[in-house]
């Protein structure tokens, strides 16, 4: 059943919160983070909680002083700034500019999402899965824009699938200046990002059923290695 609330105040939490969240589907105005470092937590996981807004909304926690989510399924979020994601779903994801900038985020898949430029920018991503986003630019000034943009790290990431407009992969951004400020290890893109750091190839990560969403892997999955502390992306198996 809905969540009777239409907002969350932080009128009356103090720095450093924690804010206890059964599983269910709350659907919200607005969610004020303010600067107090709260952390959400979900009892269930990102397929049980979720967190819908009514009209769009940015996250936007503070610098400093980040607010953090684990265990919730986003939806009809504007975009997010000084969060972090921890076991989380993105999706549908509409920014004119920039989505997810300074956010560090751990096990989440964020696909379906819309964006002119990058989608990430100044972020860290570790074990996640990127795919089936676009990069809905047309101005020849951002060409060599992709889904990963300035200044982001990752580990152990799945990014494919994100296209743009004229049907190419726009994984990551290729331009010189980009490149010398991002990293990637152990990540599975199109193409492999072989400059970009060590233990990174090119391949097709075989979901479960992209197209709806379910980016689990499949058995046999290229992302799958014999040690599964080596394995890549947010869900791990089928």
């Amino acid at each position: 059943a809905a969540s009777p609330y239409n907002n969350l105040r932080d009128d009356y939490l103090k720095f450093g919160d924690k804010i206890i969240i059964a599983p269910g589907r709350y659907e919200l105005d607005y969610m004020n983070l303010g600067s107090k470092e709260l952390q959400f937590v979900s009892t269930g996981t990102m397929d049980d909680t979720t967190i819908a807004f009514t009209s769009g909304y940015s996250l936007s926690g503070n610098y400093g002083a980040r607010a953090s989510f684990t265990g919730f399924t986003f939806e009809n979020v504007q975009g997010a700034s000084y969060v972090n994601f921890t076991n989380c779903s993105l999706s549908g994801i509409q920014d004119r500019d920039y989505g997810i900038q300074d956010c560090d985020l751990t096990g989440c898949y964020v696909w379906g999402c819309s964006v002119s430029r990058n989608l990430f920018t100044d972020c860290t991503l570790a074990d996640c899965t990127v795919a089936g986003n676009e990069i809905t630019t047309t101005e020849d000034e951002y060409d060599n824009l992709g889904a990963i943009g300035a200044r982001c790290h990752m580990v152990n990431t799945i990014v494919v699938n994100n296209l743009a407009d004229d049907g190419s992969e726009a994984n990551f951004n290729t331009d010189e200046w980009s490149a010398r400020e991002m990293s990637a290890t152990n990540c599975c893109t199109i193409p492999a990002m072989t400059s970009y750091g060590t233990g990174n190839f090119e391949a097709h990560p075989s979901f479960v059923y992209a197209t709806m969403g379910d980016l689990r892997l499949r058995a046999g999955s290229a992302c799958l290695a014999d040690n599964p502390a080596n394995n890549t992306g947010a869900y791990k198996g089928p």
